[in-house]
């Protein structure tokens, strides 16, 4: 039996994304600022600075100077991915260390759900009036998107590399398609299927199906492209096997139903068997295995023996040893655990930018070794636009961007999440305030510097003519504006007038 390799969760910074060179106007070569995990290309003279705020919250900051290009580039660390699952009909996250968040989508009732390679969760879900699609948006729920309409109640496969999509159609087929619905596939399979999975190289998909010598499931295997399926040799038909999730380029791990217990085994596609995690079955039932992109931990559900729900998510190493909890509580009627892909490079300020195509700066905040936020912002003067920490003693991140004007500012929580646009139209200044507990934008408040402005009090109280206060969630909760803000000792907005 082969070893399964596993050297825990390790903390590793971001790498930085080299190559961020190029010109500017004028002809000028950009120089190089790199800030830990982030690299940025500028022209004039960049101001940076770092400030702390609780526990391992950090904001960084830089302004003065043209921005063409500014780039983050995560490194391969499972601290930075999360597990998803669906529990009576809603979508939750978890990070490895327990960090549990529901995806809202109000309205639609949730049957499977799965990280896309890109940056999205694609989910087949009923409406309210009982019809099932296939739906995409972004880790926080926000732009959601029709993908493909009257499919089957049945789990999705999503491919790596972002080419396909395989799911039910609403005669119970499996198919494959274009992740808009065209250029469908119908693949050979015996009746009732189930739980279809890519192949990393996202040319075969493993699934489960009755296995044809008798009433009992087995896992099979099927090119994307079509053609005759195939059952992974050497399994025990006599159990029900289900359940099956690639955890490699060649091997599988499933679920084994024996009716008495439930153990968590692999076979690589030649039919020699790979790891299991719980043997017999005789201290607790283990089911529907993902594997961490690293390809070094397995998370899986599991029950106390004799009690098939609720379940709680673990992980472990090889063989089941050094299994530890996710999730804090047993959950109820939790499905499909998929693990997400690494983070990939993303670019915010430049020609194909996320926030902008040029800053005169921007605010970034981490917590650890975690991406939390990014701020950028446009002026009429960029050289002379500075960002001003609001309390030299540490602790509250709230910052001043003041410039002759402001001409623009975005903001993005969370490395995938919706992009908030603020108004800053006839804005000298603008108050963000993070979290700092968490490194997110908490609160963002233009204002136009004049006689009334005061300087900030140490309660957190700050006066000025507001043209708005917007929300870490990008909504303006003084559209009319405002004369007075008050910030607490953990940056968040605690009243306005």
């Amino acid at each position: 039996m082969r070893k399964w390799g596993f050297s825990g969760l390790m903390t590793a910074a971001f790498a930085v994304l080299c190559g961020c060179g190029g010109s500017s106007g004028g002809g000028a070569a950009d120089q190089t600022l790199q800030l830990g995990q982030l690299r940025a290309s500028y022209s004039g003279s960049a101001k940076t600075f770092v400030a702390t705020g609780s526990g391992s919250v950090t904001v960084t900051g830089a302004s003065g100077a043209s921005y063409s290009k500014v780039t983050l580039s995560p490194s391969a660390d499972i601290a930075n991915t999360s597990i998803l699952y669906t529990s009576d009909g809603l979508v939750y996250s978890v990070t490895p260390g327990g960090v549990v968040t529901q995806i809202p989508l109000p309205g639609l009732n949730v049957f499977s759900a799965v990280y896309t390679n890109d940056g999205h969760v694609a989910f087949v879900a009923q409406d309210e009036s009982g019809n099932s699609s296939i739906f995409e948006c972004n880790y926080d729920g926000s732009n959601q998107v029709l993908l493909i309409s009257d499919v089957g109640d049945a789990p999705i496969g999503w491919a790596p590399n972002n080419a396909k999509v395989a799911y039910a159609n609403n005669t119970g087929e499996l198919v494959v398609s274009n992740p808009n619905g065209s250029s469908p596939v119908v693949l050979n399979v015996n009746g009732y299927f189930d739980w279809p999975s890519f192949s990393p190289d996202s040319t075969q998909i493993v699934y489960t199906q009755f296995s044809g010598t008798d009433s009992n499931l087995g896992v099979f295997t099927v090119p994307v492209s079509g053609g005759t399926s195939s059952l992974v040799p050497n399994q025990d038909l006599t159990d029900n096997n289900r359940e099956p999730s690639w955890v490699g380029s060649n091997e599988v791990a499933f679920t084994v139903d024996s009716g008495s217990f439930r153990f968590i085994t692999a076979y690589f596609t030649n039919g020699l068997e790979g790891f299991f995690v719980e043997g017999d079955g005789s201290i607790a039932d283990d089911e529907q295995p993902t594997i961490s992109p690293d390809g070094k931990t397995l998370a899986y559900l599991q029950a106390a023996k004799y009690n098939t729900n609720p379940y709680e998510l673990v992980e472990s190493g090889e063989n089941g040893n050094y299994v530890t909890n996710i999730t804090a509580a047993p959950l109820e009627g939790i499905r499909q655990p998929t693990w997400s892909p690494f983070q990939a490079p993303q670019t915010f300020v430049g020609s194909s930018g996320s926030l902008m195509a040029n800053a005169a700066g921007f605010l970034w905040g981490q917590n650890g070794d975690s991406f939390a936020s990014m701020v950028t912002f446009t002026s009429s003067t960029p050289d002379t636009t500075t960002v001003t920490s609001q309390n030299s003693s540490g602790g509250t991140l709230v910052f001043d961007i003041h410039a002759t004007s402001l001409t623009g500012l975005k903001y993005r929580n969370g490395y995938y999440n919706a992009i908030q646009t603020i108004s800053t139209t006839g804005a000298t200044d603008a108050y963000v305030s993070f979290d700092a507990t968490t490194g997110l934008v908490d609160t963002v408040a233009p204002f136009i510097a004049n006689a009334r402005t005061a300087k900030p009090t140490s309660q957190g109280v700050y006066q000025a003519q507001f043209l708005g206060v917007w929300n870490s969630k990008g909504k303006n909760v003084a559209p009319n504006g405002a004369s007075q803000i008050v910030i607490d000792s953990a940056g968040r907005l605690a009243s306005f007038q």
